[in-house]
């Protein structure tokens, strides 16, 4: 977190702020990106949809 903090002024001025805030709120809800994409094999997911999925998440969609 501190490590977050500590670059967001930077990251604003080159309007990066969003990807910061993505950051942010991925390590506040603690969820652990390995057991997510495991849980969605899993759950009758593919691997195209999984890359698919995590293209739409990056894109902000």
């Amino acid at each position: 977190m501190r490590l977050l903090e500590k670059i967001a002024p930077s990251a604003h001025k080159i309007g990066a702020s969003s990807a910061i805030e993505a950051l942010h709120r991925q390590v506040v809800s603690g969820l652990n990106e390995a057991q997510l994409m495991r849980d969605f094999v899993a759950n009758g997911g593919s691997l195209i949809g999984l890359v698919k999925k995590h293209c739409e998440i990056w894109a902000g969609d």
